[in-house]
């Protein structure tokens, strides 16, 4: 992606493919992208390198990331200019050795199916102020780390962490 790109549309980069063949290509977003729309990668599989999440990010769409990439490395560190991470956000990435989530401290909102189908390793510390937690959010994980849910936490959807292996407070 250019260094001066700070608007990525909706669907972008979805299922993508020019003139039937698929589009491969290095995942790489810089901390200039400021929105990153609705299913912007959504199923493009065949994204690969280090994933990371822009820090300046302030506009996340529902499954921006759904189903993308076969070799990503790299972590999920929700930047502090976010305080809600949308339904299918990053729901099934293909990240080869799992990753950890980093939630700062802002983060209130965690919706449906967010990190669906995601290899988590290491442990899930969720913040305090994140009161209400969608169906499915963690939804098999595959995890064996300690979670700790948050204090103020009014809403737990279902399967919301279903088949995920989790053990902790």
């Amino acid at each position: 992606m250019p260094y001066s790109l700070e608007y990525i549309g909706g669907a972008a980069f979805a299922s993508c493919q020019v003139d039937g063949i698929l589009c491969r290509g290095e995942l790489r977003l810089t901390n200039k992208v400021k929105y990153i729309g609705d299913r912007a990668f959504w199923r493009a599989r065949q994204f690969y390198g280090t994933f990371s999440v822009p820090a300046n990010l302030e506009y996340l769409g529902a499954a921006a990331f759904e189903d993308c990439g076969t070799n990503l490395i790299g972590d999920i560190e929700i930047p502090i200019t976010m305080v809600e991470i949308p339904g299918g956000a990053f729901r099934g990435i293909g990240f080869t050795n799992g990753t950890t989530i980093k939630l700062h401290d802002g983060v209130t909102k965690i919706g449906e199916s967010a990190f669906d189908g995601l290899r988590l390793k290491g442990d899930l510390l969720l913040p305090d102020k994140i009161t209400y937690i969608g169906n499915n959010a963690f939804y098999c994980t595959h995890f064996s780390g300690r979670l700790k849910l948050p204090s103020n936490l009014e809403y737990m959807g279902v399967r919301a962490f279903c088949e995920g292996g989790l053990s902790g407070e």
